[in-house]
């Protein structure tokens, strides 16, 4: 829901988010980046008071992600990264050098860590083929794996506790022709639907604010913060204008891909480009605040128009955008603000599963990260001056929107209003049902993701960050359900050693 400070391009101010409803979740539908965040961002967890989450606990879980620990008749899943096809390296080359004429050093790579710099980051890929969790996991094992049972065009609705609502007994789900089926739990319930449906499933389970349950006539189990806490990287487009020559796909990109799975089918377009840069030197953290990523549009490249026409809110941004691509290379910077101070949140609506949630992402609602997403302009705008993007006569646009177009030209006021007509999500929502230590009245979860007051229910998704990572959350997400396993296993591992002890 629109808080009148930010996606005002958007239908009614409301800004769009997209779901994932197929295996694998979102992560099935994404842009398939993969990063692991700072040291700063898992220290800053453990601080917090979640023990066992410090970045040197963490990291052996991002790489066992992407270990083959199986064999073939004990497979066990694994992911994969590979790199990118290669596509308009003219283009890279350009942000490459006026980067290095602003200081910033070129990084071979982003999987040791979200530092500093420009570079190409490896992807969740596969022999040139998107991949998914549920490929890498799901997939590899799932014809060896009596005990796995996937069931598909389902949708849960509910957990069932027992009488003193502190242990779940079933879980009640929906098949798509309506039928309603219900699970026993025997060991306990793991939730990980994301950091929009986990909340949306406690609090239609009786787990959540009790202010925001009761009015609807839900019965409170647990009376938590769920919906809470709610993060997301706010993001802004910037676009960049380079004379250039049209160009097409030809026969030897569609040969090369379907050959040697590279080339320009393989990649997507620069948007392997990343660059981390650090814009607030009062903080003494050699960390980046700021993140951008690149997407090149071609000149004259049909599919590139109706990509950039998302932005056109009306007819005369839709001219002006296709003028653009009719005179040359379009660059469209997406702007990430890595550690917003705003939070939201997600409330029921009423106490069915099939009506909408209540969703406020508060974006640009303190103040800071307003001026967080200036300095990422100021970066910008140094970077145009530089003498390699003057060379190219590679000029930063400013896109003429009414509302906008009064303010003084390329001045702060027009920016701070471009802000709030261009801010959106970068779907790297997180934190909704927080973990933390059990005193903590703004938490949800221990540290080893059991739900306060309940038995048998753990969370295992992007909900449980307490605070958002300085990338995207793809690659901290696959280390969490990684982490949740080892806790899974550690915990019954100690609980059957004491029952032993106590038999004996």
């Amino acid at each position: 829901m629109s808080n009148g400070e930010s996606c005002k391009s958007a239908p009614g101010g409301n800004c769009g988010w997209l779901t994932g409803k197929c295996l694998g979740g979102s992560g099935a539908i994404n842009a398939m980046l993969y990063f692991r965040g700072t040291r700063a961002d898992y220290d800053g967890w453990c601080a917090a008071g979640c023990k066992g989450w410090c970045y040197t606990d963490v990291w052996q879980y991002f790489e066992k992600s992407f270990t083959n620990q199986g064999n073939q008749t004990h497979p066990r899943g694994y992911m994969h990264l590979e790199e990118y096809g290669s596509y308009a390296e003219d283009v890279k080359s350009l942000f490459y050098s006026g980067a290095k004429e602003l200081g910033i050093r070129r990084i071979r790579d982003f999987v040791d860590g979200s530092y500093v710099g420009y570079g190409e980051f490896r992807g969740i890929l596969e022999q040139g083929r998107r991949m998914s969790s549920a490929k890498g996991f799901l997939g590899r094992v799932a014809k060896h794996r009596d005990n796995l049972k996937v069931i598909k065009n389902a949708q849960a609705r509910r957990l069932m506790f027992n009488r003193k609502g502190n242990q779940v007994r079933e879980v009640e789900f929906v098949l798509q022709n309506g039928k309603i089926f219900k699970v026993k739990v025997e060991k306990e319930a793991i939730l990980s639907a994301g950091a929009v449906e986990s909340p949306k499933i406690l609090m239609l389970s009786g787990v959540g604010p009790a202010d925001v349950l009761k009015p609807l006539n839900i019965t409170v189990n647990q009376n938590l913060p769920i919906g809470e806490n709610l993060q997301d990287h706010v993001a802004i487009p910037i676009f960049f204008s380079i004379p250039a020559e049209q160009s097409s796909l030809d026969v030897e990109d569609i040969y090369n891909y379907l050959k040697y799975q590279k080339g320009f089918l393989a990649s997507i377009g620069t948007g392997s480009l990343n660059g981390f840069i650090k814009t607030n030197f009062r903080h003494k953290q050699p960390y980046p605040d700021i993140q951008l990523q690149h997407f090149t549009v071609r000149r004259g490249a049909p599919l590139g128009m109706g990509f950039l026409q998302g932005f056109a809110a009306n007819e005369m941004l839709q001219n002006f955008f296709r003028n653009l691509v009719d005179q040359g290379d379009v660059v469209m910077i997406f702007l990430l603000l890595l550690q917003p101070k705003s939070r939201g949140k997600i409330q029921l609506q009423s106490a069915s599963y099939q009506d909408p949630l209540l969703i406020y992402p508060n974006y640009l609602h303190n103040p800071e990260d307003v001026d967080g997403l200036l300095a990422g302009i100021k970066y910008l705008q140094r970077m145009a001056k530089t003498p390699s993007f003057v060379q190219k006569k590679a000029k930063l646009v400013q896109v003429p929107i009414a509302e906008c177009s009064e303010k003084f030209h390329d001045s702060e006021l027009y920016w701070r209003c471009y802000i709030a007509y261009y801010s959106s999500t970068s779907s790297h929502l997180v934190g909704s049902i927080k973990m933390g230590t059990l005193n903590d009245t703004t938490v949800c979860l221990d540290p080893h993701l059991r739900v306060k007051g309940i038995r048998n229910l753990r969370v295992a998704d992007a909900s449980i960050m307490p605070h958002i990572t300085s990338c995207n959350t793809f690659g901290p997400t696959l280390m969490i359900g990684e982490r949740a396993a080892d806790f899974i296993k550690q915990d019954w591992r100690e609980r059957a050693l004491e029952e032993t002890k106590f038999f004996f």
